[in-house]
């Protein structure tokens, strides 16, 4: 991906992506086995999808905002996260959320999110079993 497309997709979404070191870290500290239920509610380019599925985690539900990226995962669904309707539970979720001052949001983003610092976290805890 070039930095003019990295650069237009951080200011419109919020997005950092996750360096491999950082996901690798995370995924290290969390309880996971082949047959946990994984939410990544903000995959970007997918880095923790690529090193879930490494360690055999098969059963994984994710969201990307950002339909410009493509990824080579088929279970990534392109919406928002925030106003998606989920009727799972989830083992764990886990993922680097986006972030982003609430001025330079669009308009119906920045309605959905009624940005408050919890926003996105506090809606995880009805996923978790």
């Amino acid at each position: 991906m070039t930095t003019a497309i990295k650069q237009l997709g951080k200011n419109k979404f919020g997005q950092y992506f996750t360096p491999e070191v950082v996901a690798n870290f995370m995924i290290d500290m969390a309880t996971i086995t082949d047959h946990s239920k994984v939410l990544e509610p903000s995959c970007g380019e997918g880095v923790f999808l690529e090193l879930l599925q490494q360690r055999g985690c098969k059963n994984v539900a994710a969201y990307e905002i950002d339909s410009t990226l493509s990824l080579r995962f088929q279970n990534v669904r392109y919406e928002s996260f925030v106003s998606a309707v989920i009727d799972e539970k989830f083992d764990l979720v886990i993922g680097n959320p986006p972030h982003i001052r609430s001025k330079n949001l669009e308009d119906d983003l920045n309605a959905e999110l009624s940005y408050t610092p919890t926003k996105f976290v506090k809606p995880f805890e009805k996923y978790i079993k």
